[in-house]
């Protein structure tokens, strides 16, 4: 079936048309622009829930219609200090408030017409050859950490691994070493929610439940409770705690990608 919204399909940015934040490839207020643009009418509200010296977080609505068809989009965006490391001292306020912005209106306009657009020019340019991948988040994580092998006493995870202190007839410290080499092979993803100290359990119910906490803990510090909400609806449960440790990384994932103005993985 056509949608009123496939006049998007034309729709061609170019390089101008993203800056380099933190090191990762955003899209510039132009770009932004550019696209509102290619849209008939619309209607654009945003609102600052979070301004103090460390981060902003901006939330947006945003209603777009095309020949008698109305959609409506939500999205937060989040800018942080940090990532202003090369910024002139004296624009760092105004600079984070506006990549904020930038990042909600854009996560808004792709809910609301259910296509990540930004993401597919990104891919289509770098084909192109004209950004370089290494710039681009989704594409090459930075500083990856480095594949560990498991030890030969402790085999591949597996999905039963979670149900408690005695699996197959494994003992407790077992199923610590288990957990303490799972761990370390997702240590960089999980240094950004919680001490890796934290996850030194006995079991997989615990290990899920307080890594569960954790992430629920940084996406409300980080204005992301909506997508906690998609990822729920994605993997049709009513809590994280429902999901596998493997599923829960691949959410932590998602949310720092989030936290950075990127859409949620397709």
């Amino acid at each position: 079936m056509e949608s009123q919204f496939d006049f998007l399909k034309a729709l061609r940015l170019e390089p101008a048309d993203f800056v380099i934040v933190g090191g990762n490839v955003d899209i510039s207020k132009d770009g932004l622009l550019k696209i509102l643009n290619t849209i008939p009418s619309y209607n654009l509200d945003t609102e600052v829930v979070r301004y103090d010296s460390n981060i902003v977080i901006v939330k947006c609505k945003i209603v777009v219609r095309a020949n008698g068809e109305e959609r409506t989009g939500t999205g937060h965006g989040s800018c942080s200090k940090e990532e202003m490391a090369n910024r002139e001292s004296h624009r760092i306020g105004h600079d984070i408030l506006a990549i904020a912005e930038t990042r909600a209106i854009k996560r808004a306009i792709e809910h609301a017409l259910g296509t990540v657009i930004v993401n597919s020019e990104v891919r289509r340019l770098i084909s192109e050859g004209k950004l370089q991948a290494k710039n681009w988040r989704q594409e090459i994580p930075n500083n990856p950490a480095p594949k560990l092998d498991a030890p030969k006493d402790t085999p591949e995870m597996k999905p039963e691994m979670k149900q408690g202190n005695k699996v197959n007839g494994e003992s407790d410290i077992d199923i610590a070493k288990k957990i303490e080499w799972f761990n370390s092979k997702n240590a960089q993803i999980l240094k950004e929610f919680i001490n890796l100290e934290e996850l030194k359990v006995g079991n997989w119910d615990e290990w899920i439940r307080i890594l569960v906490n954790a992430v629920n803990k940084k996406a409300q510090e980080w204005g992301l409770e909506d997508d906690i909400e998609d990822i729920k609806r994605y993997y049709k449960v009513d809590s994280l705690s429902k999901l596998k440790p493997s599923q829960l990384i691949e959410v932590a994932r998602n949310i720092e990608k989030a936290r950075h103005g990127e859409y949620l993985s397709e």
